[in-house]
């Protein structure tokens, strides 16, 4: 048999959505139009769909269900609806084909909700034949079609979730011309509603998957396989009547090699890397010998971002093993991206790769920046000076993306017409497996963060403060629209962040519904510090929320005392359900209104988790609750450190926004007004005190210390261009001259990937012989009740000596002799309020 000469996969998927939404892996996708016929090429073949029956139509369609949960291959296809008085029928002529033995599988599994009896189908192809006829006194031949049954009673699934487990006919010919291949396939039954016939797909040239094996473990294309000790154990559904199991691997597809037989659907691989890729194979054996080849399948072992990544986009991959790309230039040119700047490495490099910055200052995005390719790392703490500022325009994030400590602080601009530009501040929407940690966002006019419709996300350590009020919104002209976030994510993670001074949206939970139209989503809320919302805590909603320790702090212009409301709308069917647990809110009090007990102006009362109190549940649209919305046990684990919520408002407040290289003045204030619960201006139009109408209420303090910058790395920083600056490779003991970015180190880091952790911690670079004083109040800024400071490790006689003051300073003496080394040092803080304590690392580099 020729199998795999003419090798060639196609999905045909609903013509009016986007292939990279419905298209299944390593297939290639034929958007479908209506009509009575549809050619295309693929592969060399040119391959022409026509109903023969004059009345019957081609039409695409889906499952929006199965594109989203289950399988992409046969959620979506082709449907021919019967005429009157005949079944559905499809042509397929295929031109192209070589000479030889060949095969061609299709997959019938109905997207339509059908139930009931279904005609199966006949699968024949359509032959020429010599006949002899009589005319008259005289016998003549001629030429007559007939149809050779291929395969029949065929039966169709109806929305079955896996491609391994729905209809599927497969059929094998004789070519030995260079004649079109004519195949029909036909309804066998009667002529009733049910009568549809649906191909999502056709593989030509492959062994018959029944005989194949199948549904294998790790899935394919899983690129976060927990392969801990370097072992997984590959499992797959055997193939029909096989007998052994051929198992190859290798690190590229083209390469496997031979390492087992086994008698088990079953093989232990071990000595892996979460460096490699690793592609393998099953060939199936039978009792007479013959061997089906497998599909190749790839997984790669997973590993954290970083150290510090929690929650469900922890295994996010960034640009780990790919190039670097350097931020030369503060320049921003959406139609005509030039090399050097942040656009140009967002939208025109391609392939996984890290984006260091080489330049301080702020980047007028003059266009909303979308990063459309997978597997980057935009490292902001890479930064010289104080960092990079975006403004402008949006940035929407990407997914296996890994984002960090990227400042954005929109503004609020006009059109040529004088109308407020509407526009958010960064994004996550549709993302899968993205962590966005260490960011600060403000000043925008929609909401400040998305993402709506994101799976496997984590978002923690950010900073959401004052966007921008009643600023003119498109839609709100008047209206109060100081958003912080709209999130969504399956399953979304949202820890130790702050939101400050935001009218509404501090969550906006957007679950929204899935393709059955029941409700979705599920997220992790948890150990997140709220401060000075107005009329909108965290509302909207999702199927399943776990929401934990969150403290919620009422400032001046809080007039919600909900921090969440439930919001059960009547738009879908299925519940909506949420675990309370040990969350806070702090009562504002003013010198009009005193709690009993409390000081005027200061710290009001904490209250703990009480339905009708500190939460509750709304319905509207008709909505009929007959679930438990509030339950009493967590829907899912966090993945992460779960603090208390008096604990998360010392540590949130001690590392939250971009903070490296430095913290900025504006998220010094927001820690400040958090922490005190003060504010400091007041919004021009709505008279609020701490939510800003317009980024002049503020007087644009978030850009000044950033409009001067000059600060640009030297020429010779980064000798090899590798992401690595050369006095840091002398130290780790890399090599200056040659790109050694991705070379692993024994952590299963690579040697950028160690550099970029370093630099997100607190660090300093001095020489040797010098004095090194370090506040340690600023890093332990939510530890300001008398706090107490604790050295947890000491350096070594011929590094230095330090000393550590009762007023948390720091200092360090560095021995003259003890150039080119790393020193880290471990600071503990508590204070007296006695419910938390913080640990954290002091990096030092010491040059000559």
């Amino acid at each position: 048999m020729a199998l795999s000469s003419q090798a060639q996969q196609v999905d045909f998927n609903i013509a009016s959505r986007k292939a990279a939404e419905v298209t299944a892996l390593n297939f290639t996708p034929v958007g479908v139009k209506q009509g009575n016929t549809y050619q295309f090429a693929q592969g060399g073949l040119e391959i022409t769909l026509d109903t023969p029956v004059k009345d019957q139509i081609i039409k695409s369609n889906w499952f929006k269900q199965g594109i989203q949960l289950g399988d992409r291959l046969t959620s979506d296809g082709i449907v021919v609806y019967p005429s009157k008085g005949d079944n559905a029928q499809l042509r397929i002529t295929i031109r192209g084909l070589k000479p030889g033995r060949h095969s061609l599988l299709a997959y019938h599994n109905i997207v339509d909700g059908l139930t009931g009896n279904i005609p199966s189908i006949r699968v024949s192809r359509e032959k020429e034949q010599i006949i002899t006829v009589k005319k008259g006194k005289k016998r003549i031949q001629q030429k007559s079609m007939t149809q050779e049954i291929l395969a029949q009673d065929i039966k169709q699934t109806i929305r079955e979730m896996k491609a391994s487990q729905s209809g599927q006919s497969y059929i094998e010919f004789d070519v030995t011309d260079d004649q079109p291949v004519v195949i029909h396939y036909q309804l066998q039954g009667v002529d009733n509603a049910n009568n549809t016939l649906t191909i999502n797909g056709l593989v030509f040239d492959k062994a018959n998957p029944k005989a194949t094996a199948l549904n294998p473990y790790p899935a394919d294309d899983d690129l976060h396989v927990n392969a801990e000790g370097g072992k997984v154990v590959l499992r797959w559904q055997a193939g029909e009547g096989a007998k052994q199991h051929f198992i190859y691997i290798g690190q590229r597809a083209d390469q496997l090699k031979k390492v087992a037989t086994t008698n088990n659907a079953s093989y232990e691989a071990t000595g892996l890397s979460s460096a490699n890729d690793y592609y393998w194979r099953v060939d199936e054996v039978d009792a007479n010998g013959k061997v089906s080849e497998g599909e190749v399948w790839n997984f790669r072992p997973r590993r954290l971002a970083f150290p510090g990544a929690e929650g469900y986009g922890r295994f996010a991959i960034g640009g780990r093993g790919g190039s670097v790309y350097h931020v030369t230039s503060l320049e921003d040119n959406p139609k005509n991206p030039q090399p050097g700047s942040l656009r140009y490495g967002i939208t025109k490099v391609k392939g996984p790769r890290t984006i260091v910055f080489d330049v301080a200052g702020i980047i007028d995005l003059k266009d909303r920046l979308v990063c459309s390719d997978p597997f980057i790392t935009v490292a902001g703490q890479t930064a010289p000076g104080k960092g990079i500022l975006l403004r402008e325009h949006p940035f929407g994030f990407g997914s296996e993306g890994i984002f960090r400590f990227i400042r954005l602080r929109l503004g609020k601009y006009l059109d040529k017409n004088g109308k407020t530009i509407t526009l958010d501040g960064l994004g996550a929407a549709g993302c899968d497996n993205t962590i966005i940690d260490h960011c600060s966002v403000g000043w925008t006019i929609d909401e400040a963060f998305s993402s709506r419709n994101g799976k496997n996300i984590s978002f923690q350590h950010n900073l959401i403060s004052e966007a921008l009020n009643q600023a003119g919104h498109q839609n709100y002209v008047n209206a109060k629209h100081g958003y912080a976030a709209t999130i969504g994510g399956n399953v979304g993670s949202f820890h130790h962040n702050l939101l400050a001074n935001n009218e509404g949206r501090n969550w906006s939970m957007g679950g929204g519904l899935d393709g059955a139209g029941y409700y979705a989503g599920k997220l992790d809320l948890f150990n997140n510090v709220v401060y000075n919302w107005g009329n909108r805590a965290c509302d909207g909603g999702a199927h399943e929320v776990n929401f934990v320790g969150n403290y919620y702090k009422m400032g001046p212009a809080t007039s919600m005392k909900y921090i969440l409301n439930a919001q059960l709308e009547g738009t879908g069917q299925g519940s909506q359900a949420y675990y309370m647990h040990d969350n806070i809110r702090q009562n504002y009090v003013d010198d009009m209104k005193q709690n009993a007990g409390a000081v005027a102006g200061k710290h009001g009362e904490l209250v703990s988790d009480k339905e009708g109190e500190t939460y509750k549940y709304t319905t509207s649209h008709g909505q009929v609750v007959n679930w438990k919305v509030f339950t009493d046990k967590p829907f899912f684990p966090s993945y992460a450190k779960v603090e208390s919520a008096r604990a998360a408002f010392k540590n949130v407040l001690s590392d939250v926004g971009a903070n490296q290289p430095c913290i900025d003045q504006h998220d010094q204030r927001m820690v400040e007004e958090t922490l005190n619960g003060t504010y400091k201006y007041v919004g021009s139009k709505t008279g609020k005190k701490g939510l800003i109408d317009d980024n002049l209420d503020a007087g644009n303090d978030a850009w000044k210390e950033f409009e001067a910058l000059t600060d640009r790395r030297p020429a010779n920083w980064d000798t090899d261009q590798d992401g690595m600056p050369d006095w840091w490779e002398k130290l780790a003991g890399t090599n200056p001259s040659a790109a050694d970015n991705n070379e692993l180190t024994d952590g299963e880091y690579t040697q950028l990937e160690c550099y970029l952790n370093w630099l997100a911690e607190p660090h300093f670079i001095t020489s040797a012989g010098n004095k090194l004083t370090i506040d340690l109040k600023q890093y332990f800024a939510g530890y300001n009740q008398q706090p107490v400071f604790t050295l947890e490790n000491s350096i070594q006689p011929q590094e230095g000596k330090m000393k550590l003051n009762k007023k948390g300073i720091l200092t360090i003496s560095l021995n003259k002799k003890a150039a080119d080394c790393l020193i880290d040092i471990k600071v503990k803080a508590t204070d007296k309020d006695q419910v938390a304590s913080l640990q954290r690392t002091f990096h030092i580099a010491i040059t000559q």
